[in-house]
């Protein structure tokens, strides 16, 4: 959740954004029999199967994850789509993490945090960066660009307070949003 900031960090300024522990995205990844397949489901959602083929996910996968072209995917979420609780960046460091699992290997925060923002480019046209640090980190950030964020540790004090927050169920792209 952006607490502060908004999209203004497109335009050089900072924002603060915590994680929302309770919502979660789980990613389950199947070879073929049924390749370029997307379920998904969660709440609110209705269990809905897309046929991935020529979408800005299979072009994803094909730069980004080439090791998962021609696999079927079931993501599970609690997390909104559309809302701008940053679905997109829990997506993209499920497929990385998924990734690094099936390679065998790791990466450097730094590394890791690059290969999520440039992933995340492929749902949002130019990310800010801060959706997918946030995600990735699960920690309240104070953020001015990729290069240029720190870790925040609420003060005692603060860790009483309950943050709300509330869905309108108005979806939108963000995309749409920031190139306006």
């Amino acid at each position: 959740v952006i607490l502060l900031g908004e999209h203004s960090i497109l335009y050089g300024a900072s924002a603060i954004a915590l994680p929302i522990p309770s919502k979660r995205l789980s990613l389950e990844i199947f070879e073929k029999p049924q390749a370029n397949k997307l379920l998904i489901t969660g709440t609110p959602l209705t269990a809905e199967e897309i046929d991935i083929t020529n979408t800005k996910f299979s072009g994803l996968l094909e730069k980004e994850f080439p090791e998962f072209k021609d696999y079927s995917f079931h993501i599970h979420t609690d997390i909104p789509l559309g809302a701008g609780l940053g679905s997109s960046a829990a997506l993209c460091v499920a497929l990385l993490r998924a990734s690094l699992l099936k390679r065998k290997t790791t990466m450097s925060e730094k590394d890791f945090l690059n290969k999520v923002y440039q992933s995340e480019n492929y749902f949002h046209g130019k990310s800010s960066g801060l959706d997918p640090t946030t995600t990735s980190l699960e920690k309240v950030i104070y953020f001015k660009n990729i290069e240029n964020f720190r870790v925040l540790k609420l003060p005692q004090f603060l860790e009483e307070y309950v943050f709300v927050v509330f869905d309108t169920n108005v979806r939108r792209s963000t995309l749409g949003s920031v190139s306006k």
